[in-house]
């Protein structure tokens, strides 16, 4: 049976680590640089934070044939890894929920997994699949890998930075005060997740977003635990990228930078 290696020692790191030991699969998780002993695993699920992913994976240096799978918050990094790295690479999001208690973690929340392949042989296919089916359950694989991960981002793009900003639980959105705000950011991004090949509509993200809000009601986000906590957040790779997309293509998107410069200014 293969050793399931996790880079990452965060909530969802140790929630994967959990399920796995749970079911007597090897596992071999790793926190902070530096990473002896880089080839103990047969692939690498990759769980840190979005900006700490390339200097993990850097300092990690893991065999270029293992299979790489990023499960970070938004986008961005896997453009440049796809570059940098000849192992092939998988790109993948998942809606459980984790929770750090010192050394414990809680699930918050149970829910399913999309992944799809960003670049290298596909070889790998069966092994990711398995590791990321037994421990994030129901996984799917998706032939077209940014659809999952570009309706995440929507998501992520205006309950994170709104929670943050304001320091309220998820389900403070419900309320008639943030409507016209989520409306207007809705109105912003779809244009651009729609040129980067999400077919949506804005009632579709926004019904999505509204459920998120509301399933996960009591959640602390994971960029206002960022903020609360001290850490920065992954605002570059939720907002950061949505404008970096909108300005690729031309397209205005000056509420999301606003949200973008507001989440980095209060957690410098």
């Amino acid at each position: 049976m293969a050793t399931v290696g996790i880079l990452g020692d965060g909530a969802i790191g140790r929630l994967i680590a959990k399920r796995l030991a749970d079911q007597d699969i090897d596992v071999c998780l790793k926190g902070r640089p530096p990473h002896p002993k880089a080839q103990d695993a047969d692939l690498w699920l990759v769980c840190t934070k979005s900006h700490q992913a390339e200097l993990a994976l850097a300092a990690l240096a893991p065999r270029p044939e293992l299979p790489l799978v990023l499960l970070c918050n938004g986008l961005g990094p896997h453009e440049r890894l796809a570059q940098r790295l000849s192992n092939p690479l998988f790109l993948g999001t998942t809606t459980y929920g984790a929770k750090r208690q010192g050394e414990q973690v809680l699930m918050t929340g149970r829910g399913h997994c999309g992944y799809g392949q960003v670049s290298g042989s596909l070889q790998a296919l069966p092994q990711v699949h398995w590791a990321l089916h037994r421990a994030l359950p129901p996984a799917r694989y998706f032939p077209q890998v940014m659809e999952p991960l570009l309706q995440k981002l929507a998501i992520n793009a205006v309950i994170n930075p709104l929670t943050a900003r304001d320091q309220v639980p998820n389900g403070a959105l419900l309320a008639s005060q943030y409507r016209q705000e989520i409306i207007a950011l809705i109105a912003e991004m779809t244009p651009v997740l729609q040129h980067e090949g999400l077919a949506c509509t804005a009632q579709e993200l926004l019904d999505n977003i509204l459920a998120v809000a509301q399933a996960t009601a009591a959640n602390t986000s994971s960029m206002l635990a960022d903020r609360q906590a001290g850490r920065k957040t992954e605002v570059d790779a939720i907002n950061g990228y949505l404008c970096e997309k909108a300005q690729h293509h031309q397209l205005p998107a000056p509420l999301h930078r606003l949200l973008w410069q507001q989440i980095r200014e209060l957690t410098t």
